[in-house]
């Protein structure tokens, strides 16, 4: 049934490509009433959210704890701003001064589907509903936003979008960055009129759909319709194509997707994209802890040292809030695989560039990285943070389309330990 049809962005660019795309897909758009009034002033015009898929060890990254039995085979390293991280880490640790680390994390969700839904969400999971992502936050209520490409992009895998904001929030996933946005050229075997023939013809058969059924979810398909056309004929589109860039620059990344998503999302940055998401997966090291999280170490320090640094370079980092999260972390106890397990009781994130005071580091862990001692932080607490940078009132109330209200941040409150003054 066509209620039922809901296509994400890029399916809906490979349609369009093909100008073979009809009317009446149902979008689900809910009336949202919003009764949080408080102005906030912006900090930052962008948001780039590096997710740590799986759940990263803090003892063998960012909150190491040498001399114990639960260290691990990692040494430790001196940071630009005094404290020791892993040695795994070395292009970070030169930068450590421009980041604000939190090593106070924790969560009351111990499973990936729910720790991770957390993460996106503010919220545990519900039953009757879906709620929306923090990427369709920013997205909705954040001003000056680009005037072609969507608000809300995520590169690598994507599991979390609008919830009950509808379709028109929903973020458009880039799986591969080195393929970019694979469906945004016209069909090859087309010739320009042939698609211009096929696009006049696919207008005239909405423009006839659109007198019979006059729908919030059909006005919601055009708006999307017109989106996807205003990208497909947009010089916007090659900030897809991270191959424009130098060898230089591409080298400074890496050659794997997490460095070229980064770089991805520096170019989308240029073009005003609100919220980026790249994730890094393979974080859930049950099994060969030490050898997995060496080679995500290097693929970390790599990708997030280039961002930073080139970020800087062209002055879009005071414009620009880079978050590291994590689900939560991984237990101190090292178990029989020479693994770890869930462990959400402390873990590590870090926040950096507009509005953040670096070299600082907030919250800590006891002796051997099992309890938390000082100043705990949740991942509301964060996103609530994010919200406040990008201008939205963390507190800012909706109503979902079951008529119940949320509050973006949950019960998340901005930390400002960590925010210039």
């Amino acid at each position: 049934m066509l209620e039922n049809i809901n296509p994400n962005r890029r399916d809906f660019l490979k349609l369009l490509s093909t100008s073979a795309i009809g009317a009446g897909i149902s979008l689900n758009m809910p009336s949202l009433f919003s009764k949080s009034k408080i102005i906030i002033p912006k900090r930052v015009e962008h948001v780039i959210y590096l997710f740590m898929s799986g759940g990263m060890s803090h003892i063998d990254t960012f909150d190491p704890k040498p001399g114990t039995k639960v260290q691990g085979q990692f040494k430790t390293i001196d940071s630009a701003n005094g404290n020791k991280i892993s040695e795994k880490l070395p292009k970070l640790a030169k930068l450590m001064d421009r980041v604000a680390l939190i090593n106070s994390m924790n969560s009351n969700e111990g499973s990936h589907p729910r720790g991770q839904y957390l993460l996106h969400t503010n919220f545990p999971p519900l039953g009757t509903l879906v709620h929306p992502t923090m990427g369709s936050w920013i997205s909705k209520y954040a001003d000056s936003k680009s005037d072609v490409l969507p608000n809300f992009i995520t590169i690598g895998k994507s599991k979390y979008g609008s919830g009950y904001f509808g379709s028109k929030y929903e973020p458009l996933n880039i799986s591969n960055p080195q393929k970019g946005l694979a469906n945004i050229k016209i069909n090859p075997n087309l010739s320009k009129k042939q698609f211009e023939d096929r696009l006049g013809l696919l207008e005239e058969l909405n423009k006839s759909f659109s007198k019979k059924i006059k729908t919030k979810n059909k006005m919601a398909y055009d708006d999307y319709y017109q989106e996807s056309l205003k990208i497909m004929f947009s010089d916007d589109a090659k900030a897809f194509d991270i191959n424009d860039e130098s060898n230089e620059i591409k080298a400074l990344y890496g050659n794997n997707k997490f460095g070229e998503g980064c770089l991805l999302a520096r170019r989308l940055v240029e073009k005003n994209v609100k919220f980026i998401e790249v994730s890094l997966g393979n974080w859930d090291t049950h099994n060969d802890n030490f050898e997995r999280v060496d080679v995500l170490s290097q693929t970390l320090d790599q990708g997030l040292s280039a961002l930073l640094i080139d970020l800087e370079k062209r002055k879009l980092l005071d414009k620009t809030l880079i978050t590291l999260g994590t689900e939560f972390g991984r237990s101190p106890k090292i178990n029989d695989r020479n693994g770890r397990g869930h462990y959400p009781k402390a873990f590590s994130c870090l926040l950096a560039g507009g509005g953040i005071k670096g070299g600082i580091v907030l919250g800590k862990t006891d002796e051997e990285g099992r309890k938390i001692i000082e100043n705990p932080v949740t991942h509301q607490d964060v996103n609530a943070t994010m919200a406040y940078l990008a201008g939205i009132n963390p507190q800012k109330e909706v109503y979902s389309n079951v008529g119940r209200p949320f509050k973006l941040a949950n019960k998340g409150k901005p930390i400002f330990d960590i925010i210039k003054k």
